[in-house]
């Protein structure tokens, strides 16, 4: 999906696109999920030799979004049973709500979370379509994640308006 719970200041998606949006259908997902168990069952002589392992890569819009749980959920339990790794890119607001599958599938997965600098410059641009910040909520779904054991990727976007703030962040987080 491309819908999103946020309206960053620097989305290049319209607020539109956001609101107005299609989610995948499950018969769509079954025809995914098919197809990578076709290459990885055609590709396991190369992956037995090379010892990569096969991921899934999940994003939007955000896709943790409460509408997606059920072809979450899908997406998982087939990546489980099939060893194939989740990297899920998330703006960490919903994290609560998937806080079970994600405790019950993080030995396949890593989540991508987005900061933007310090409380102040991130609440500025990472905000909810009220115009509320999102850095607080962010960094306590961090911490859940953490003290779960659950594997997480900070990512920072990074440009001339928060560059020189970002030992901020280093400090806060």
């Amino acid at each position: 999906t491309m819908g999103c719970n946020l309206r960053c200041t620097y989305c290049f998606e319209s607020n539109s696109q956001h609101v107005d949006y299609n989610t995948m259908t499950e018969k769509q997902l079954d025809s995914i999920l098919n197809y990578i168990f076709n290459v990885k069952k055609e590709n396991e002589d190369l992956i037995a030799k090379t010892g990569k392992k096969m991921d899934i890569r999940i994003f939007g819009g955000e896709p943790l979004l409460p509408q997606n749980r059920k072809l979450i959920g899908k997406i998982l339990d087939f990546s489980e049973k099939n060893h194939i790794g989740v990297n899920i890119v998330t703006n960490g607001t919903t994290v609560e709500a998937y806080m079970d599958l994600l405790l019950k599938y993080k030995d396949i997965l890593l989540l991508q979370i987005t900061m933007d600098g310090d409380q102040k410059t991130h609440d500025q641009r990472r905000v909810r379509a009220d115009g509320k910040g999102t850095f607080m909520e962010i960094c306590n779904n961090i911490n859940k994640l953490i003290e779960n054991n659950i594997k997480i990727t900070l990512r920072v976007n990074l440009d001339r308006n928060n560059i020189n703030k970002i030992d901020k962040l280093q400090k806060t987080v």
